[in-house]
């Protein structure tokens, strides 16, 4: 579909009229599909693995080395390494005829990843897979050509990059919970590894595995689940092939405390995950888990996370005063700036617009990472930050925290500083029952342009407006109730429909609450969401 089995992999066209995402194409060829095929052959179907291996054979011959779409990308070839290994270790004994084309295929696939390295913009979770990949395959396969030096150079840059990928607080430096927990479950695989070898990662490497575990406990609701922030797309390295995992961020930091020998988190998870079959035997869960409680500011990776246990569960609010993303292109970073989530108890009330795709549609790849899609102010519908490509932006919004005490926050960021002469200020103020947002949009010339702060409502989160006030009501019976205010004076809630995307490459229907003015006014102007939390399940 994508060329011609000699096309040689660089020559590859990837943007085709009509073909889809290439991303598609790419994951069913990472061959994870053929785990759950090695699993059934392990367990008294033997005649399955004679088919596993007809199927690997067939591919091989499909997708000679470094011809075709399949070797495109070095994340690709790392995500085949550990399907591969992942298969062997559920295969008995192999012919000498399909040891020697494993060993084939393994040592092209190490050889393309050395060769090509993801680097300077690029160097994002691209890299931790390739550097993973070639340690866990020098490990498990140390006579492969070459595999002392890439043990030893994977080696240096795992404890190198573990440190560049997450920041001190534990937050994942591509302001993406999802890439976080995919880098997150390479370094805790890799680590695991190499302490069944007695030779384990640094004490900061591992500190900074614990760092990360105990920021996504943070984010973490009543089921487990993390508001969706950036971009996500489902990219697994242990995977089944085929599974969606609602929880997979809690399957990942499962992994990492035991790594760290903490008891597992105590979440109930819709079904078992192969980190949990391959990695370890299935442990108590941690029955006297205390999730935290309070508000912490994440300085760092730029977030503040309030949570409030209250009757129907923990109120968990989430403050975004970050960076874009990670570095000079922030390619999976979203305009949301000063953007708030908030879910209570198991349910979500506020969510982010989701990512749906990368390349099939490029109208839909700007929607879903520009502004609006979030929650936060957007003037004249433009982004805070300008779009320069699927995974570019320039001219990056820099937001910080202006002001800290013990019952606000308040930040601002300058995106809209040179095209309108305006910035934008929003306080966070946490009170009894609620949470009060204040919005100041100030210009540098007395007149303004339209605006709209904007708050998408989760599913299965009924909205009624009556002017003001806007109420929220889920379906455990909980309420939260929105009342407006624009300049100290009260303004009518628009209800409008949009579109978010739950999971990559679904798109479902849902409502958006908006405040705004069409027609100029005078700078600067204050907002007021006062949010009321009740309780009347």
């Amino acid at each position: 579909m994508w060329s011609e089995v000699d096309t040689f992999t660089f020559d590859v066209p990837t943007k085709m009229s009509g073909a889809g995402d290439v991303k598609l194409s790419l994951e069913l060829n990472r061959l994870q599909f053929l785990i759950p095929i090695s699993v059934a052959a392990k367990v008294g179907e033997t005649e399955l693995q004679g088919r596993l291996f007809t199927i690997l054979e067939n591919w091989m011959t499909c997708n000679p080395p470094f011809k075709g779409l399949s070797w495109l990308s070095g994340i690709e070839c790392a995500s085949r390494i550990v399907s591969m290994l992942t298969i062997l270790s559920f295969c008995d004994k192999l012919s000498e005829q399909q040891a020697r084309r494993v060993r084939q295929f393994l040592h092209a696939h190490a050889y393309w990843i050395h060769r090509y390295p993801s680097l300077y913009s690029s160097s994002n979770n691209h890299l931790v897979a390739e550097i993973g990949a070639l340690y866990l395959l020098s490990v498990c396969v140390p006579d492969l050509p070459s595999a002392e030096q890439y043990r030893e150079a994977a080696r240096t840059g795992l404890e190198r990059e573990i440190l560049r990928q997450f920041h001190v607080d534990g937050i994942g430096a591509e302001q993406s919970p999802g890439y976080a927990a995919y880098s997150l479950e390479w370094f805790a695989l890799v680590a695991l590894e190499a302490d069944l070898r007695r030779h384990p990662f640094s004490q900061s490497y591992l500190d900074r595995i614990r760092q990360a575990v105990e920021a996504f406990c943070w984010f973490m609701d009543d089921a487990g689940h993390v508001p969706r922030i950036g971009d996500e797309d489902e990219g697994r390295v242990l995977s089944f092939g085929n599974e969606t995992q609602a929880d997979y961020i809690v399957s990942v930091v499962d992994m990492a405390r035991r790594l760290l020998k903490m008891p597992s988190l105590p979440f109930e998870r819709s079904e078992p995950t192969l980190r949990d079959g391959v990695l370890f035997s299935a442990g108590d869960k941690l029955t006297n888990y205390q999730s935290p409680s309070g508000r912490r500011s994440f300085s760092k990776g730029g977030y503040t996370v309030n949570r409030q246990v209250t009757d129907l569960g923990t109120l968990l609010f989430v403050f975004d005063h970050g960076p874009l993303g990670f570095l000079s292109i922030a390619a999976h970073g979203h305009a949301d700036a000063l953007a708030v989530w908030l879910h209570w108890g198991d349910e979500q009330f506020l969510v982010d617009g989701g990512t749906y795709t990368y390349n099939s549609d490029t109208n839909f790849r700007n929607k879903f990472r520009g502004t609006l899609a979030h929650n936060t102010l957007a003037i004249a519908d433009e982004d805070q930050s300008l779009i320069a490509g699927p995974f570019n932006w320039t001219n990056h919004a820099q937001a910080h925290v202006v002001k800290a005490e013990t019952d606000f926050v308040e930040a601002e960021h300058d995106g809209y500083q040179s095209r309108f002469g305006a910035v934008h200020r929003r306080r966070v103020a946490w009170m009894h029952g609620g949470v009060q947002l204040t919005d100041t949009v100030t210009f540098a010339s007395s007149s303004i342009p339209p605006w709209r702060s904007c708050f998408t409502v989760g599913e299965g989160v009924n909205v009624k407006v009556d002017w003001d006030v806007a109420e929220l009501r889920s379906k455990g019976g909980r309420v939260v109730r929105l009342r407006a205010r624009i300049d100290n004076d009260p303004c009518a809630w628009r209800l409008v429909p949009c579109e978010v995307s739950p999971s990559f490459g679904k798109l479902t229907n849902a409502s958006r609450l908006e405040l705004g003015m069409d027609a100029d006014r005078q700078s600067p102007v204050k907002i007021d969401v006062f949010m009321d939390f009740i309780l009347v399940a």
